[in-house]
């Protein structure tokens, strides 16, 4: 359990201290788990924003027929999705 004392502290940092304090507090999980991250080490985060571009080109990359051979076809012994049973379906 966390002291009041230390909550109330907590609470009283700046933005940039408790930053700082939740990087410690990750470096010592990680270093406990033994997950592979370097204590200090920066890590890239890769996001969509600002890659506007790229995703343009591969949306255009999948509106052409180029991109036919690429779709998931049905297995050789599925039905086609028109053809399958529900209850509201009559032959």
């Amino acid at each position: 359990m966390i002291p009041n004392e230390m909550l109330e502290e907590l609470h009283r940092m700046n933005r940039a201290d408790k930053l700082r304090v939740i990087q410690l507090l990750a470096d010592d999980l990680a270093a406990e788990e033994a997950i592979g991250f370097i204590p200090g080490a920066a890590y890239e985060i890769i996001t969509p924003y600002g890659n506007e571009a790229a995703a343009q080109v591969l949306s255009d990359f999948l509106a052409t027929e180029d991109t036919e051979g690429l779709r998931l076809k049905p297995a050789p012994d599925s039905k086609p999705a028109d053809a399958a049973e529900s209850p509201h379906h009559q032959p």
